[in-house]
């Protein structure tokens, strides 16, 4: 049976390093300024009217696609029907 074999050159995944990176001076605070609060919040407040207005383009595409399918299966059943009955069609 083959082993298994380590690809060269990746470091073996160190348990504490979750708790090491947690512990870094660096990483404990985040001081922004206002201007910077107030850049995050306009690009996130954009990327939601963004999402939503996507969301909302998706089902009115959804409506009209199954309102077309509607028109296309009740024409579809109508040329059936007068098709049977002056005799075209023969079931």
């Amino acid at each position: 049976m083959e082993e298994s074999r380590k690809t060269p050159g990746r470091r073996q995944h160190d348990k504490d390093l979750e708790s090491q990176f947690s512990q870094c001076p660096k990483f404990s605070e985040h001081e922004l300024t206002e201007a910077q609060i107030e850049d995050i919040a306009e690009r996130a407040a954009r990327k939601a009217v963004e999402l939503a207005k996507n969301e909302m383009y998706t089902g009115v595409g959804k409506k009209v696609v199954n309102g077309i399918f509607y028109i296309v299966g009740a024409v579809s059943l109508g040329l059936f029907a007068i098709g049977v009955h002056f005799g075209w069609i023969k079931i």
